[in-house]
């Protein structure tokens, strides 16, 4: 299980997007405290796809490429980032 959220960044070329979506998921699997000493542990699997103007324009062929990244970093391991590209 877990939760899929969709995150937009304006002007970024592919190698930056994942570069964020790097520090994102670093950011998110650092242990958490919680109250009484309990710590959680949490993966995060993120897909990355970037639209240009030369590329595909509806944003829901854009958000099924996304998707398949995403579905492609849970294959490969989890906890890991994957591009639209990697997906292909």
């Amino acid at each position: 299980g877990g939760e899929e959220f969709v995150v937009g960044l304006q002007g970024l070329d592919l190698r930056t997007a994942v570069a964020v979506a790097e520090v994102v998921r670093k950011r998110l699997t650092e242990d958490v405290c919680l109250a009484h000493g309990h710590q959680v542990r949490i993966s995060a699997s993120i897909g990355v796809h970037t639209v240009g103007p030369d590329t595909i324009s509806d944003v829901d062929s854009a958000f099924q490429v996304a998707d398949q990244a995403l579905y492609t970093a849970k294959a490969n391991g989890r906890d890991c980032v994957r591009t639209s590209i990697s997906a292909a």
